[in-house]
């Protein structure tokens, strides 16, 4: 029998090997698919922040950058980038930021004279005089002047280095008059772009087109004592611009009238600083100074008749101002509608201190809310008006927030919540 000599020289077929190979193709695949998958997602976010990051430096100066720097951690990178605390807008922050402003080291000055010798030279710059221009005579082609007339004033002082001033509201609140400003030793006038007014604390803030200014720095009025050192600086009589005068506070929440010579006849300031620091027509609007170079107070009264008592509106009430104005960009007057006189009565079976109610505004707040004349307000948002400012606390409390009083009603004291309202929306 002849023998088979074929043979099949393929290797016979396993097939769990086979499937296990097939196993471990797919896999692989998936495992670059998910690769690729991952690299691309990488590379599309890449792309997506360098368009958002473009769009951000290219708009850096417009509103982009307002919405980036008011969204931003002050610490953050993008807020560093974008440069946010360079920002010369006039967009509404959530608080008053001033920048950078005037620190000064009193520990090695050995005399008074020292002290305050220091205190003028390092605030100089800060100092303003406001200019007052009066409209252009009619007859001024006729006679070849075709420029009203300039007055120094009063005085102010720069707040913020972007152009933010702040004076009294009754230096600057004649509507038909044009306002310009003198910063430091700068001879030239710059233009006052606008004017925002509260008369009810008498505080304005002029914006000026000017930047890199340097702002001073603010105190804590609530902090000062009888007896601190105090320092004025201003324009008295309108020429003497640059004028220095010393003293100390010589009281602390005083209850002055000022006639229509500081502004508005009859007008009543509570709750005010007396310095014995000389201040003249000139100098309303000015700063304050305590020894550290920081503003405690706005100067704005003198007062006829005696020597050496003069009057500041305390700082802590500006700072309550410039954050309003910071988030709103404009000044609320807050108001509830009622004339009151504070002091105390003595009654047949009690004696009360506290702010008698004599006149109620129809529609307004305190009416709406139920204050009647003849109503004694004995406590306000807590705060007993034996020592405290019924006007004070009026003006202190933001618009829109509830003012709660206790109130002597013939002989039942009861609770009456006010909502404060915008004094603009009542003078209509």
């Amino acid at each position: 029998m002849e023998e088979n000599t074929n043979t099949n020289l393929s290797e016979p077929v396993n097939p769990i090997v086979n499937k296990d190979k097939e196993i471990g193709q797919k896999i692989s695949k998936r495992r670059w698919r998910s690769r690729l998958t991952c690299f691309s997602g990488c590379l599309v976010f890449l792309m997506i922040l360098i368009v958002i990051g473009t769009g951000i430096f290219v708009w850096a100066n417009g509103s982009l950058k307002r919405f980036v720097c008011s969204n931003s951690l002050k610490d953050s990178f993008i807020y560093k980038e974008v440069k946010c605390s360079d920002s010369t807008t006039d967009t509404p922050k959530s608080t008053f930021e001033q920048g950078k402003t005037l620190e000064l080291d009193t520990s090695n000055l050995n005399t008074q004279e020292e002290l305050i010798t220091k205190v003028v030279e390092e605030t100089s710059e800060s100092i303003v005089t406001i200019v007052a221009t009066s409209p252009v005579d009619p007859n001024a082609f006729e006679s070849g002047n075709l420029e009203g007339s300039k007055q120094n004033i009063g005085s102010g002082f720069v707040v913020r280095s972007d152009g933010i001033i702040v004076t009294n509201s009754h230096v600057v609140e004649n509507a038909s008059l044009e306002y310009s400003v003198i910063i430091g030793n700068d001879k030239n006038t710059v233009a006052v772009d606008k004017v925002y007014l509260d008369r009810g604390n008498d505080i304005a803030i002029l914006k000026v087109n000017k930047n890199n200014l340097q702002a001073l720095k603010l105190g804590d009025s609530d902090k000062l004592k009888r007896g601190n050192t105090v320092i004025a600086i201003g324009s008295p009589l309108g020429d003497l611009t640059g004028t220095v005068t010393s003293g100390i506070v010589s009281g602390l929440n005083r209850d002055v009238n000022a006639g229509s010579t500081f502004g508005s006849a009859g007008k009543k300031y509570q709750g005010v600083i007396q310095t014995d620091a000389p201040i003249n027509p000139g100098n309303s609007g000015g700063p304050l100074f305590n020894s550290k170079a920081e503003v405690i107070g706005i100067n704005f009264a003198t007062t006829s008749g005696a020597d050496n008592i003069s009057f500041a509106l305390p700082i802590n009430r500006l700072k309550v101002k410039l954050s309003e104005f910071a988030e709103k960009g404009k000044l609320l007057e807050p108001f509830i509608g009622v004339s009151f006189t504070q002091r105390t009565y003595y009654l047949k079976d009690t004696v009360l201190n506290g702010a008698l109610i004599t006149l109620v505004q129809v529609g307004s707040p305190a009416d709406k809310a139920g204050l009647k004349k003849g109503d004694v307000v004995t406590k306000a948002n807590g705060k007993s008006l034996e020592n405290e400012s019924f006007l004070e606390i009026i003006q202190g409390t933001p618009v829109g927030s509830s003012l709660n009083l206790e109130v002597w009603r013939k002989g039942v004291t009861q609770n009456i919540s006010v909502i404060v309202g915008d004094r603009s929306d009542y003078d209509k």
